[in-house]
C-alpha cells in the first residue's frame, strides 16, 4: 500500500525535528507546544504504520522504556491534572517496558503531556497519562528513548508477509510480518 510511504515520511520528518529539539535550552510556551505536538503527530503516525501492517513482528513487539507512576487516590479531572505532585506517587516510581502501541495510546490520548527539562533547559521527557489511564498511572518517558522508537520504525522495512484464509470465515488473516 502506497499510503503508508507518506505515514512514514511523516514519521521521518517529525523524528527530525524532535532531534534537533533536544539540544535547544529556551523554550517558550508555543515552542514547548510545538514540540509536543510533534512528539502526537509522530506517534499517531506509528500507529498507523502498525495499522496498515507495515511493521515487522520484531519492530512492532519492540518496548519503550518508561517510569511509572501509581495514582495516590484522587480523582484526575480538568481542574487538578497538572498538579501531578498532588496526584501521583512521584517518588515511588518504578521502571517498566511498556509495548510500542500502548506507548503511542498514551501520547495520542494523553489527558496529562507535561514536558519534563534537564538542569540545562534542553528537554529530557514527557510526563504522560491518557484520558483511560490517569487514574492508574502516569508515565514518564525519556526522550532518547521515544526518539529511538521513531528511528526503529523509520528504518524497518517489512520483506514478506504471511498470510492465510481463516478455515471460519474464510477472510485472510496476516501470520507474520517479516
Amino acid at each position: 500500500m502506497i499510503e503508508s510511504y507518506y505515514w512514514k515520511e511523516c514519521l521521518r520528518r517529525s523524528g527530525t525535528k524532535l532531534r534537533k529539539w533536544q539540544d535547544q535550552q529556551r523554550w517558550s510556551a508555543q515552542s514547548i507546544t510545538l514540540f509536543e505536538r510533534e512528539l502526537l503527530i509522530a506517534f499517531f503516525c506509528i500507529r498507523r504504520i502498525r495499522e496498515f501492517h507495515k511493521l515487522t513482528d520484531s519492530c512492532a513487539s519492540q518496548k519503550v522504556g518508561a517510569r511509572v507512576y501509581r495514582n495516590n487516590g484522587v480523582r484526575v479531572d480538568l481542574s487538578n491534572r497538572f498538579k501531578i505532585e498532588r496526584l501521583y506517587e512521584l517518588g515511588l516510581g518504578r521502571k517498566a517496558q511498556l509495548t510500542l502501541s500502548f506507548t503511542a495510546n498514551q501520547l495520542i490520548h494523553c489527558f496529562i503531556i507535561i514536558t519534563v527539562f534537564g538542569e540545562n533547559g534542553t528537554p529530557q521527557g514527557v510526563l504522560v497519562s491518557s484520558d483511560y489511564e490517569r487514574n492508574k498511572c502516569l508515565y514518564h518517558f525519556s526522550l532518547r528513548d521515544l526518539l529511538r522508537a521513531v528511528q526503529s520504525v523509520v528504518g524497518d522495512r517489512v520483506t514478506h508477509v504471511h498470510m492465510r484464509r481463516h478455515p471460519k470465515t474464510a477472510d485472510m488473516e496476516i501470520i507474520s510480518i517479516c
